[in-house]
């Protein structure tokens, strides 16, 4: 189920061009939510545009998977896109991502596919979990196992008490 909430203080544009040209809508305020077997999918953008038919795009974006009551995971960026179909986002600028267990990464671009409960980092990631840090090109979570995967340049750097070894 696909919900898709617009805040009172919302502002709707609707956009026209020729009739030949495709229809797109503007919302600032917009909240989509989605329920799931890994639980509640919710994308909230400080303004979206909606071409009405298969992607979003999106502006200052914040998202989170919830579950039991509490936030499992979070993600923040600068700007993004949500195809519908695909229950897909992507985002790119200032990503960051925070979950539940303690883990925090940041890269320049992320790809969260809701269908497979995947999240792929790209472009320069650095994963932080208690005193470790790791550095790679690339890294994929899955969400469901909490299984990670880095891949190209890796890097780890674990500080001992005392500091970095």
């Amino acid at each position: 189920m696909v919900t898709l909430i617009v805040t009172s203080a919302a502002q709707i544009s609707a956009f026209t061009g020729s009739l030949a040209a495709s229809r797109s809508v503007l919302i600032s305020g917009f909240t989509l939510v989605q329920e799931g077997d890994a639980g509640t999918w919710e994308i909230a953008a400080a303004e979206a545009v909606y071409d009405g038919e298969t992607e979003i795009v999106l502006k200052q974006v914040a998202a989170r998977l919830s579950g039991e009551g509490k936030n499992l995971i979070t993600v923040d960026g600068d700007k993004g896109r949500f195809f519908t179909g695909k229950k897909v986002l992507v985002l790119e600028g200032n990503v960051l991502i925070r979950t539940l267990s303690g883990y925090s990464f940041s890269a320049p671009t992320l790809e969260w596919n809701s269908n497979e409960s995947r999240i792929t980092v790209r472009g320069g990631v650095t994963l932080k979990y208690r005193s470790m840090i790791l550095q790679a090109d690339r890294l994929e979570h899955w969400i469901e196992s909490g299984v990670f995967a880095a891949s190209g340049d890796v890097n780890v750097l674990w500080e001992m008490a005392g500091g970095p070894q």
